[in-house]
């Protein structure tokens, strides 16, 4: 199942959880009245017969108050769990890991996490630790991508290698492409209601103590009695939604972490480390487990358990580490001898932390040929857009190489608060050099002769970057620049927009600069209508428009372009119409808001025709490159750089 179809299975898991819920809910009420009549029934307060109370007044009445008090206790958590990513990790008491942080284990994270986003074409995710948690472990969260968040505790940074832990982000990768993140946050909403009322019940059950001043003993016993009967049926119902809550969440993530695991191995081309990673987690039993008062509520999003939890055959939210490792092609005599021979080597604290973890693996080798690189036309296009959500190996090495031919002061600007926003103005004068001066004189009126200097600074070696360096600074100086102040974020824009219309028109690479950073800093002004689009017929020109930018950037010949582009019109449905004379900015953004909106399953071929295009003359250019991102990321596809031979 590709991309496109996953996110309509996770619509329909969406669904499941509603029924679950549902069914939840009506076990709840019922136990609810149940306790209470028999709670009245013991203590004398009522004498009814059962079949007489649940169809009296008061049934409807105690029913209509458990649905509010469970109808409470999701809103309040799901407006606690509004800022997405950021709510989570601010709840479990992470750190945000600065972009110039100095510890190496910090460093190594960055940079696995940075190879990531460039290969699959994500965001980067904001990186977050918990510093008090030494079991391994890890998860990601957010509702949007753009504002997703990584979160890794100190233990993981310690005791894992390198190749483990990224064996371990490949995995939270597949939980972000898979749109997992975003079903966890509002399972952790969804189910704070049912397990409200137990904590309800503990807090009557503390209350009792205070009881008893007002009237005589006998007239307030009973009432007593029956308070203190239902306070313990609460704690006991309680536990029963704890049960339905741990049911639902093993029935919703039990299976994703297979996934999750092959995905994995899948993007790494290795399945060692992340096999490193769950076997060190089974050297010390329970070494995944997490301290946090909110374990329980985050154990479905852990890369390992986070609680002990009994009957763990049917509750438990992850599969069995025995099971988990045998799926990564280990026999039982190979995972016994690893096992023996990762606990005498445990190490902390550098690249070669526990001696790496090698394992046999039939799929390696087989995952060592995918790619997009050795394919052409048709089926290289096909093969761009079956990437899409996911990450092959090819783009894995293509990121490593990259980064590493990034000049150094380049790299460390862009993980620079304080040089990351004179980074983003270096690389929009990259496209002005008749310009430069006034540019240059424009960032000192605005910005202040500093950041003038800073930008001149920079200015040489962004000129002389790699033909496909810019994408991967603007990616690496994302957690950098979210950092700023909002009205420092808004100056930066408005600057990057300022030096783009200096010359009175904005280049490709411009609008791509300015447009990615905008969807980044400012995400709400690039937020589309809810309205989905199910025809291609309804977006007619907004499809026009931009097959039409797409082709103009392969550089190809005027003949050539105007062929292309009125034969990929007709695929839709469309009547020829003439090539855009000039590139459009505005118009380009308009209409990618507009199909932004079109069903995922439109997305595909739209996004299949757009590489097509790029790669029919067998090579991909820059420009072709860098558009292409820009309208993936703004459809919320992500989609793998567009690799050509």
């Amino acid at each position: 199942m590709d991309f496109f179809g996953r996110q309509d299975w996770a619509r329909r898991r969406s669904k499941w959880l509603v029924g679950y819920f549902i069914l939840a809910v009506v076990m709840i009420v019922v136990a609810v009245n149940a306790a209470t009549y028999f709670a009245f029934r013991i203590s004398g307060v009522t004498k009814l017969p059962p079949a007489e109370w649940f169809g009296s007044a008061a049934f409807g009445w105690l029913s209509l108050i458990t649905l509010i008090v469970i109808a409470l206790g999701s809103l309040l958590k799901m407006a606690q769990l509004s800022g997405g990513g950021q709510a989570v990790a601010d709840m479990v008491g992470a750190r945000r890991v600065l972009p110039e942080t100095s510890d190496p284990l910090e460093r190594r994270l960055i940079n696995v996490v940075e190879e990531m986003a460039i290969a699959s074409g994500t965001p980067l995710p904001r990186i977050y630790v918990m510093d008090e948690e030494q079991g391994i472990n890890a998860f990601v969260a957010g509702l949007k991508a753009e504002e997703t968040v990584l979160v890794v505790t100190r233990g993981a940074l310690q005791q894992l290698n390198r190749q483990e832990l990224q064996g371990v982000i490949g995995h939270e990768y597949s939980h972000i492409m898979h749109s997992d993140m975003r079903l966890n946050v509002k399972l952790m909403g969804v189910l704070a209601g049912i397990l409200l009322l137990g904590q309800f019940g503990e807090f009557l059950l503390r209350s009792l103590r205070h009881v008893g001043g007002g009237r005589s003993k006998k007239d307030s016993g009973n009432i007593v009695l029956a308070m203190i009967i239902l306070a313990i049926a609460l704690l006991v119902i309680g536990y029963v939604g704890l049960f339905f809550g741990r049911l639902i969440k093993s029935a919703i993530s039990r299976q994703r972490e297979f996934l999750a695991d092959a995905s994995s191995v899948q993007y790494t081309r290795d399945n060692s480390g992340i096999a490193g990673a769950l076997t060190k987690i089974k050297l010390a039993s329970g070494s995944s487990l997490l301290q946090s008062a909110h374990a329980e509520e985050m154990s479905h999003m852990c890369f390992g358990e986070s609680v002990h939890v009994a009957m763990s055959g049917l509750l438990s939210t992850h599969p069995p580490l025995d099971d988990r490792i045998s799926a990564l092609g280990f026999t039982p005599a190979v995972l016994a001898r690893r096992v023996s021979q990762a606990a005498s080597n445990v190490v902390a604290g550098n690249d070669v932390a526990g001696n790496e973890v090698a394992v046999e693996s039939a799929a390696s080798s087989a995952l060592a040929s995918a790619g997009v690189s050795a394919l052409s036309g048709h089926a290289a296009a096909r093969q761009a857009v079956a990437s899409v959500g996911t990450v092959t190996p090819s783009h894995l090495d293509y990121a490593q190489q990259l980064l590493e031919r990034l000049p150094a002061p380049l790299r460390e600007a862009s993980h620079d608060r304080q040089r990351a926003g004179a980074l983003m103005l270096a690389l929009m004068l990259t496209e002005s050099a008749g310009q430069q001066v006034a540019a240059l004189n424009l960032i000192e009126q605005q910005r202040g002769p500093a950041e003038r200097a800073q930008v001149t600074a920079l200015l040489f070696a962004a000129r002389a970057l790699p033909a496909d360096g810019r994408l991967a600074l603007i990616t690496s100086a994302r957690p950098a620049l979210e950092m700023l102040r909002e009205p420092e974020r808004q100056q930066l824009l408005s600057t990057l927009l300022a030096l783009a219309r200096l010359d009175q028109t904005i280049t490709p690479f411009e609008y791509v600069l300015s447009a990615l950073l905008r969807h980044w800093l400012q995400p709400a002004a690039s937020r589309s209508a809810t309205t989905a689009i199910t025809r291609f017929a309804a977006v007619a020109d907004e499809l026009a428009l931009v097959i039409g930018l797409v082709t103009q950037a392969s550089g190809s010949r005027a003949d050539e372009m105007s062929a292309h582009y009125k034969q990929t019109l007709s695929s839709f449905g469309i009547s020829a119409a003439d090539l855009p004379v000039e590139f459009d900015a505005v118009k380009l953004d308009q209409a990618l808001l507009t199909l932004d909106r079109l069903t995922p399953l439109l997305k595909k071929p739209l996004l299949s025709t757009l590489a097509e295009l790029a790669l029919a003359d067998q090579e991909v250019t820059v420009n072709e490159r860098e558009l292409l991102r820009v309208i993936a990321e703004r459809l919320n596809c992500p989609m793998p750089p567009l690799l050509a031979r």
